[in-house]
C-alpha cells in the first residue's frame, strides 16, 4: 500500500513538473493553440518541445485536451470520425468522448504498433519536437474551440498499455487538487510516524 502510494505520488509530481520520467511514462505538455472554427485542415492543438529529454521508443500514449462543443460523444455527428494526429501521422486513435455544446477536458489512451511506434519516435526524436493535430474525417463539418486557456500533454510509455488503451478516463485534477495530494502524502507519513512509535512505546 505504501509503495502504491508513493508511486502515485512521483506521477502526481511528474505532472505538476510537465515532464520527467515516472514509472516509464515522459509527460509533456503545452498551452492549446486557442483555434476556433471551422477548417478543412487538421485542428492545430499545439506543439510539444522535448529538448533535454533523452530519445526513447513510444510504444503508448495518454492524451489530455480540453475542447468545447466537440460533437464527438455517441450519437454526436463526428463520433469516431476524429482522430489524432502527430507531426502528421495519423495515429487512428480516436477521440471520442467530447460532448455537443459543453466543455469537456478528458483523457485517452492508446498503443502505437509497429511501423506507427518507429514513425512517431523519429518524427520527435528529428527536431525534438512534436506537432499535434486533430484529424477530421469528414473535414469543415465541425466548429471547433481549443481554449488557449488550457493546457494539453501527453504522457509516453515506452512499453505497451502505458494506460488503459483505448479507454476514456477523466483528466487529471487541478493544481488544487495536486497540493491536496502533496498535504496528504505528508499526513499520511505522519500519522504512520506516530503509529510506528505509539506500538514501540
Amino acid at each position: 500500500m505504501v509503495v502504491k502510494l508513493i508511486r502515485f505520488f512521483m506521477l502526481i509530481s511528474c505532472l505538476v513538473l510537465s515532464r520527467c520520467t515516472a514509472d516509464g511514462a515522459i509527460i509533456v505538455s503545452a498551452p492549446q493553440s486557442g483555434f476556433s472554427g471551422f477548417s478543412s485542415l487538421p485542428i492545430p492543438v499545439g506543439t510539444l518541445d522535448f529538448t533535454g529529454i533523452s530519445p526513447f521508443t513510444v510504444q503508448s500514449l495518454s492524451w489530455t485536451f480540453t475542447i468545447f462543443d466537440g460533437d464527438t460523444g455517441p450519437g454526436d455527428f463526428d463520433f469516431n470520425d476524429v482522430s489524432i494526429g502527430l507531426d502528421g501521422i495519423d495515429t487512428g486513435i480516436l477521440l471520442n468522448g467530447f460532448l455537443d455544446d459543453q466543455t469537456i477536458t478528458r483523457t485517452i489512451n492508446g498503443n502505437l504498433i509497429g511501423a506507427l511506434a518507429t514513425n512517431v519516435t523519429n518524427a520527435i526524436f528529428t527536431d525534438n519536437s512534436l506537432n499535434v493535430t486533430l484529424i477530421d474525417r469528414s473535414p469543415g463539418d465541425n466548429f471547433w474551440e481549443l481554449p488557449s486557456s488550457s493546457r494539453f500533454e501527453i504522457a509516453f510509455f515506452d512499453i505497451p498499455d502505458g494506460g488503459v488503451n483505448g479507454g476514456v478516463v477523466p483528466e487529471p485534477a487541478s493544481m488544487a487538487t495536486f497540493l491536496g495530494l502533496s498535504i496528504g502524502m505528508v499526513l499520511f507519513r505522519r500519522i504512520r510516524a506516530s503509529k510506528s512509535s505509539r506500538e514501540v512505546s
